[in-house]
């Protein structure tokens, strides 16, 4: 296996990935008030619901751009730096939800 890359390599990977999760979030929001779907019903606050979508889907996107760009995954010390950096955001996140679901 090759080394890892640098910090700010997959901080920059991270924030793109935050960047186009965000971009996806109205949609996010839509498909959890779909009624189709009872979401409302099996979860206990939405707003808690979408923020875990929102980092499953940051997440995910991070480890497609690791794939695409060929890029080796983070030691596990960066992944520590990587998520702590990403959960660290949470207030940001639900802010902007926030503002989606109340326009």
């Amino acid at each position: 296996m090759s080394e890892s890359e640098s910090d700010e390599f997959y901080f920059k990977i991270q924030d793109e990935s935050i960047r186009e999760t965000l971009a996806e979030l109205p949609n996010i929001i839509q498909v959890f008030h779909n009624p189709l779907y009872d979401l409302n019903e099996t979860v206990g606050s939405d707003i808690d619901f979408m923020l875990g979508a929102v980092f499953g889907q940051i997440i995910s996107h991070s480890s497609w751009l690791y794939y695409v760009r060929r890029a080796s995954r983070p030691t596990p010390e960066q992944f520590i730096k990587i998520n702590s950096r990403l959960f660290s955001k949470a207030p940001e996140f639900r802010t902007k939800i926030l503002e989606i679901v109340r326009s």
